[in-house]
């Protein structure tokens, strides 16, 4: 099976197109709130914007143009930090590739191909572990499941992706904390006891997560830096201080609500009003917040998150017109063909352009190589890995 896909992904490689100028490239992990396109069959009554599970584009987009990145993006909606844990902890059955699947697949395209000095102003992001709760929110708002296993469960495959993010040869590292579900329109059915439940899983992740992350990396660190952003902080800042100057007049509510298995109950007039398209996925102009305080973030790590330090950047990024039909990262066709303002590739065409991604990339390079490499392959092997990761192949690439 190995073999099969080693070949399958090397005709895939053979396939490449000429590639813009190389500029430091920013590399993202996880599911839905990061992911551009990677679910190609996207079938849902909400009106999502080109594949993106918002109104528009997504915080990494935002990144990838403020910044002047390339954008590799390898999130998968429904992604979950290990698909085996979450079986163990909720029974619920995850067929969508992990964020550790995410990283396998995407060391088999990429691992070892990019010369390390090519790699330092590079910038990869891990944001994952919100679907291993809303998998199981209903046992945990009773509290059936062991706050401290699960929690910890949920906390080290988090930095089990890290390390292999490490492995890969990046050194900029941003880390997304788990977002605490019941503070967001989903987790308004939850009772005032099943909200205040299903926080202490939330609390507990990512208290566990810091100190896992400090004590995994600070002894033995040759990372330029590991940040995590908490993601509950930027909703709470618009809420508590920037609605006003983003015209959002809607927090609480999604602009499309819909029903237990997903089926629209009700739609706005005016998505952009709204800080939650649906009851999970933020909008568009929240994702923009979100990209503008990454981006001081990368350029300066001990930058703060707070009202002093944000304001600025609405006025700065013209935030304020990051809307769904009207867009500054939008060319004049953007808005039917999804495509913005930034060198991006989901999955399959990362796989598609990897060679001449390389070749860009490692033109950077001295004309004197490094001796050591960037990475070595990652072997992961969680489930049955190679045969999950070569089913996820065969449904993506299928109709290449």
């Amino acid at each position: 099976m190995l073999s099969k896909l080693s070949g399958f992904v090397a005709l895939i490689l053979a396939a490449s197109i000429t590639v813009s100028e190389a500029k430091p490239h920013l590399v993202v992990f996880g599911n839905s709130l990061t992911d551009i396109g990677n679910v190609e069959n996207l079938s849902t009554d909400i009106p999502y914007w080109n594949r993106r599970f918002s109104n528009g584009p997504v915080w990494n987009e935002y990144l990838a143009y403020f910044n002047n990145y390339t954008l590799i993006n390898f999130a998968i909606g429904g992604a979950t930090s290990n698909n085996t844990s979450v079986k163990i902890f909720t029974d619920k059955t995850v067929t969508i590739p992990s964020a550790l699947d995410q990283l396998s697949l995407f060391s088999i395209t990429f691992g070892g191909r990019f010369e390390p000095s090519t790699m330092k102003d590079d910038i990869a992001v891990i944001e994952i572990g919100g679907n291993d709760l809303i998998n199981g929110i209903e046992l945990e708002a009773e509290l059936k499941i062991d706050v401290e296993a699960f929690s910890t469960s949920i906390a080290r495959n988090i930095v089990e992706s890290v390390k292999i993010i490490k492995e890969l040869g990046y050194k900029k590292i941003i880390v997304a904390a788990v977002s605490d579900i019941s503070k967001i329109p989903t987790g308004s059915v939850l009772s005032k006891s099943g909200s205040d439940n299903v926080s202490k899983y939330a609390i507990a992740i990512n208290d566990k997560l810091n100190s896992l992350l400090k004590s995994e990396f600070s002894a033995n660190n040759n990372a330029e830096f590991i940040r995590v952003i908490n993601i509950n902080q930027v909703l709470n800042l618009i809420a508590d201080n920037f609605k006003d100057k983003l015209n959002i007049t809607v927090l609480d509510k999604p602009c499309y609500d819909v029903s237990s298995n997903y089926k629209l109950l009700s739609a706005c007039n005016n998505s952009d009003n709204y800080v939650f398209t649906d009851p999970i996925h933020p909008s568009t102009k929240t994702h923009a917040l979100l990209g503008s305080i990454i981006a001081q973030v990368v350029n300066n790590y001990s930058f703060e998150i707070n009202e002093k330090s944000v304001e600025p950047l609405i006025s700065r990024y013209n935030l304020t017109n990051a809307n769904s039909r009207s867009n500054f990262l939008y060319d004049s066709d953007s808005y039917t063909t999804g495509k913005v303002k930034i060198e991006s590739y989901t999955i399959k065409s990362a796989a598609l352009n990897a060679n001449a991604i390389a070749a860009t990339k490692n033109s950077q390079a001295n004309t004197t190589k490094s001796d050591s490499k960037s990475s070595a392959v990652f072997t992961y092997e969680p489930m049955p890995l190679i045969s999950a990761i070569f089913a996820f192949c065969a449904f993506f690439f299928s109709s290449i």
